[in-house]
């Protein structure tokens, strides 16, 4: 179980003008396990940001995630932009796609639902400020050839959502719910899942958490960045303006609460998407 929090993670793509891949940020695997009928049902989520940078840029219409498959290789899965949900808050920086993959191939590890740090179970678990929280993801510097080689960052729970933060969606600079996470994030990161360590094994030395050592606390949205060209802060969530603009991280990163999935997933598009699935999956079983 050691390696379930890399393995629930791919790298997130497009196609530019020249049919070439860029490398845009990080998704994740999350599924819902229906025990009756032994099925998990799954859905792929990544930041906002992500997906309407890749709107704004010359692309082929498609999201492309590079995951791992069983024989030791990868495999590009297109999702069409367009199957990408966002939250009816348009301030929310996260968006999810429902379905799994269809080359049957890949390898990836999907999180339970039961693990998300809703506001019930941050209570339930004394989550809180000082809490180690571990983020993984794209690397770009070192991103992996032959297969995914996704980087492991451990941060500190450093703000709890109170009141609104000012971050950067896209042009705009918003008030947003989120976590401040103490964590020097890089480009690459955005869409990453940020898992927090459970309140009973904090006195426990755990190098990389499994399955049973965490909850899901959210999705790495950005960080602020001091410009050595200013004097004022500036956040900064985009990938290809943090790759290209000289700053001083200021090493707090911005981390969307994985509650805002949960609306996103019972929202009518994706909801009806996946009543429909186990509606079909319950018919084959007859």
């Amino acid at each position: 179980m050691d390696k379930e929090i890399l393995d629930c993670v791919a790298f997130v793509l497009y196609k530019d003008h020249s049919g070439n891949f860029q490398y845009v940020g990080t998704a994740f695997f999350v599924g819902e396990y229906v025990k009756e009928i032994d099925r998990t049902f799954t859905y792929i989520v990544t930041a906002k940001h992500v997906v309407v940078g890749i709107k704004k840029a010359k692309n082929d219409g498609s999201l492309y995630l590079r995951i791992n498959t069983k024989d030791g290789n990868v495999v590009y899965a297109p999702s069409k932009l367009e199957a990408w949900e966002f939250h009816t808050d348009p301030y929310v920086d996260a968006a999810v796609f429902y379905g799994t993959p269809v080359n049957h191939n890949e390898y990836y590890k999907v999180v339970p639902l039961v693990t998300f740090a809703t506001n019930e179970i941050i209570q339930k678990n004394k989550i809180g400020i000082g809490d180690t929280v571990y983020i993984t993801g794209l690397f770009v510097n070192h991103f992996g050839k032959k297969i995914n080689s996704p980087i492991l960052r451990a941060g500190n729970i450093a703000m709890m959502p109170t009141e609104p933060v000012q971050a950067k969606l896209g042009d705009e600079k918003v008030p947003m719910e989120a976590y401040l996470v103490e964590c020097r994030s890089i480009g690459g990161l955005s869409g990453s899942p940020v898992f927090v360590r459970l309140d009973h094994l904090k006195e426990r030395i755990v190098t990389i958490p499994s399955v049973e050592h965490y909850n899901l606390l959210g999705i790495a949205q950005g960080h602020w960045d001091q410009s050595i060209y200013k004097e004022e802060d500036l956040p900064i969530s985009d990938i290809n303006e943090v790759l290209t603009k000289e700053a001083v991280n200021k090493g707090v990163s911005i981390v969307t609460p994985i509650s805002k999935v949960l609306d996103i997933i019972q929202q009518d598009n994706i909801k009806s998407q996946r009543i429909k699935a186990e509606k079909e999956y319950r018919e084959k079983l007859k």
